[in-house]
């Protein structure tokens, strides 16, 4: 056999072996909704389909069930594209997935919207292309349910010209809720608009420190990623008060909530003194003495710490 026929074999070997995989992931892929459609089973998906090797595949076949009429077909597709776009090293995957995910922000039903915009804070500024910023535009001028995450993602992503657009909506939209007036506010402010930064402020300083403003509005105060807003954070993690509830069911005793900023600031400083565990919880054995590093750090640094922007 001459080299050129050992060449073609194994030529042919390859692709059969890469047509066996495709026919592997498209199986994997039916059965599963198929499963879905007939027993209306939570089955995670197979392993297969999340296989980096095959995402660039499956990020193309997982369109076709964007378009199904059951809500839980549609519903586990974008869960399984945001899963895929998430998963991926590849910029043109990560933007793919972010492009549909924009696109069932206007499904109609609500809680697939509301699913699909939250999964786009989820992914970093750089995978928001101009066709995706532009689609987000869009959306801001069709007013689409859960329209507070929509204006949120504006201010993330800084589009700074629809600042004048969501000035307008935010003051002069009737039918607006106070919620998503509240998230235009937000957004405002992430874009550094000064007078809508002050007036978040002074909502949340208006409001007696407890736990409903802890796990309510401090977020929103992190989402601004403002130095002003950072500064009153910081007040309440140097606060001696014990206004929130232990963390232990058990105990009826109040804690500082300086423990709960502690660990809410953690993904948002950089060089933070404190490291988190894979969970989202400080890595301490000890919060007492975490609580101590962490306000010393800042006492040290003053004004002198930098705010990461890159996520949501």
């Amino acid at each position: 056999m001459t080299k050129k026929q050992i060449n073609l074999i194994l030529l042919l070997l390859f692709f059969f072996q890469i047509n066996a995989q495709e026919s592997k992931v498209d199986d994997a892929l039916s059965k599963h909704f198929n499963e879905l459609r007939t027993n209306n089973t939570s089955k995670p998906a197979p392993e297969i389909i999340f296989n980096v090797n095959n995402e660039k595949q499956v990020i193309d076949k997982i369109k076709y069930y964007f378009k199904d009429s059951l809500n839980d077909i549609r519903s586990e597709a974008y869960y399984i594209c945001k899963k895929i776009g998430l998963g991926s090293k590849e910029l043109k995957i990560r933007q793919i997935s972010v492009g549909c995910l924009l696109q069932a922000c206007k499904d109609k039903d609500g809680g697939i919207s509301g699913l699909a915009s939250r999964y786009l804070t989820e992914f970093n500024k750089n995978d928001y292309n101009t066709a995706a910023l532009d689609s987000l535009k869009s959306l801001l001028k069709a007013y689409p349910r859960h329209y507070e995450n929509v204006l949120k993602l504006a201010g993330y992503l800084e589009l700074k010209d629809m600042i004048s657009f969501i000035k307008e909506v935010i003051s002069n939209n009737s039918k607006l809720s106070k919620q998503a007036k509240w998230a235009g506010h937000l957004a405002l402010a992430r874009m550094r608009v000064e007078d809508d930064l002050q007036y978040c402020l002074k909502m949340v300083k208006s409001v007696p420190i407890n736990d409903d403003v802890i796990y309510e509005m401090v977020p929103d105060l992190i989402y601004t990623r403002q130095k002003a807003a950072f500064e009153y954070l910081i007040t309440i993690l140097n606060s001696n008060e014990l206004y929130c509830s232990s963390a232990d069911p058990e105990s009826s005793e109040n804690i500082e909530c300086g423990y709960r900023v502690m660990e809410m600031l953690a993904p948002v400083i950089a060089d933070y003194p404190l490291e988190l565990e894979a969970s989202g919880d400080i890595k301490t054995d000890d919060y007492s003495k975490s609580l101590t590093k962490v306000r010393e750090w800042f006492k040290n640094k003053k004004n002198d710490y930098v705010i990461k922007t890159e996520t949501f």
